[in-house]
């Protein structure tokens, strides 16, 4: 082993995990999103004691009970705040940091080399935004996807019956949570269970697997209502062709982080600099992968299970109809994995100081660039907040609204001052939005609230316009009735 350089590693990660968002939490434009605003109040209701719910609401799937937690002593210390979600869910992502950059000593057997390369991995653009969004479930998941691979490579307890037991449950949380995941963790699990080769292990890794899906199972049959739901669709010839065909442009796109859900920007030099050697290395390790396997007369094994979530990967964005960049937010871990392994002694340690150094220049252009992130528009905070203090202007504490996203954000902004209810039944939270039409039904005075370039059936005389949103008092039931689904007492 080298002469160890790097003192107290674990505090660099941490202390560069926060100084590299730093720009982001500053931001003028930093605003939760309608999902983040779930999440947020999902915490709130906890903290408060009077909900609780596994599961992001709404929905079978997303475990958010973990991300949930993290946000509770933020908000102990900073009040229901922005920064407190948002802090709190990068805690959980540099927890996870510090596990990967663990499973990267095993793999590199140098704590040097592996310090540079979760330098690289901090200072990647993929997950800047993505590092402080609590949607329930991506960043639970990097988390316990990387203490999972940091107890199968370390090896220390591998002869141990309840290793394999706690091998089972958590790859059932990452299941729970965002599966996408597996695609690169399954072929570690598989790969240890054949090293090992005994029935026993593999019976109490499947066995505690199945267990805690059950219970999850009962749970979300006779817990959640489900208000929405992912469909897979399987495409048809040309859409496989269709399909295909994007995933370079989609690989691109989600690895220079500036996108919100399929809406993908310009990015500058810094983020399409970093998203270039990224995408290269994902090829990389693809043809890698090919050659160690048909044609090295000595195969890695390892690496060749590492290099099988790039195939996996391309598969599972077939099923997905839109491309969306968070769905690809495993990939970049993945990568830095397989080629930690794939290059271990052979890249000279000068060479590697020299383009870390650049790469980590280059972090922190990119890191610096989304101070002046936004996920709408520059003016879309200055709406909402806008649109909250004329409903409290107006004395108006219920509304309905046309987007699905956007009643959460006026609920936690307003402090929950003012309740506003999503067009669909059921709900993700239903008791807000049963709020909402008993004060509908007793005669308050309610507004609906509308994107400025949303295209609805309905027609409204607008009261007041933020340059996103528009806002209509006491609009006519006629109009109501084309747009939002009412209980059967509005729609005699």
């Amino acid at each position: 082993m080298k002469s160890l350089t790097v003192k107290y590693p674990i505090a660099i990660i941490i202390l560069m995990t926060l100084l590299t968002r730093i720009p982001l939490l500053l931001s003028p434009y930093l605003l939760l999103d309608g999902d983040e605003c779930v999440v947020g109040m999902m915490a709130r209701t906890l903290y408060e004691g009077h909900n609780f719910s596994l599961f992001f609401w709404g929905q079978k799937y997303g475990f958010a009970l973990i991300e949930i937690a993290a946000i509770l002593p933020f908000y102990f210390i900073l009040g229901y705040c922005t920064l407190a979600v948002k802090i709190g869910i990068l805690s959980l992502w540099t927890f996870g940091t510090i596990f990967l950059y663990k499973t990267l000593v095993i793999i590199c057997k140098n704590i040097d080399d592996a310090f540079l390369l979760i330098v690289v991995f901090i200072c990647q653009p993929a997950w800047f935004v993505w590092s402080m969004k609590a949607c329930a479930g991506y960043t639970t998941a990097f988390l316990l996807g990387n203490i999972l691979l940091y107890m199968i490579l370390c090896k220390k307890h591998l002869k141990k019956g309840w290793f394999y037991i706690v091998l089972g449950l958590i790859t059932e949380l990452i299941f729970e949570s965002q599966r996408l995941w597996l695609a690169g963790i399954m072929p570690f699990v598989v790969y240890l269970l054949l090293q090992e080769k005994s029935v026993k292990k593999t019976a109490l890794f499947i066995v505690s697997f199945c267990v805690l899906f059950l219970l999850f199972y009962w749970y979300k049959q006779t817990q959640i209502i489900e208000a929405y739901h992912v469909d897979i669709a399987w495409p048809n010839y040309s859409e496989f062709k269709i399909r295909t065909e994007r995933f370079l442009e989609y690989l691109f796109n989600a690895l220079h982080g500036d996108y919100y859900f399929s809406m993908f920007n310009n990015p500058n030099f810094f983020n399409a600099a970093l998203a270039g050697v990224l995408t290269l290395g994902f090829f990389v390790v693809f043809v890698a992968g090919i050659y160690n396997l048909l044609f090295a007369k000595e195969k890695n094994w390892l690496f060749v299970t590492s290099a099988l979530f790039v195939p996996l990967t391309f598969c599972y964005t077939l099923l997905t109809i839109t491309k969306e960049g968070r769905y690809l937010l495993p990939v970049s871990g993945f990568m830095l994995i397989a080629l930690g392994i794939l290059l271990k002694g052979y890249v000279p340690p000068k060479a590697a100081k020299v383009a870390t150094g650049i790469l980590m220049l280059i972090g922190i252009g990119s890191c610096i660039s989304f101070y002046s992130f936004n996920e709408i528009s520059k003016e879309y905070k200055k709406s909402v907040l806008s649109t909250i203090n004329y409903l409290k202007v107006n004395n108006i504490h219920y509304t309905y609204s046309t987007d699905c996203m956007l009643p959460y954000q006026v609920i936690f902004y307003s402090n929950e001052e003012i309740m506003c209810r999503m067009p669909f039944q059921p709900a993700r939270y239903q008791p807000y939005s049963d709020v909402v039409d008993s004060a509908f039904d007793s005669g308050a005075k309610v507004a609906i609230l509308q994107y400025q370039n949303e295209k609805q059936n309905m027609s409204f005389r607008f009261d007041k316009k933020t340059p996103d949103i528009a806002i209509c008092i006491n609009p006519p039931i006629t109009e109501m009735w084309k747009g939002i689904e009412f209980h059967h007492i509005h729609a005699k």
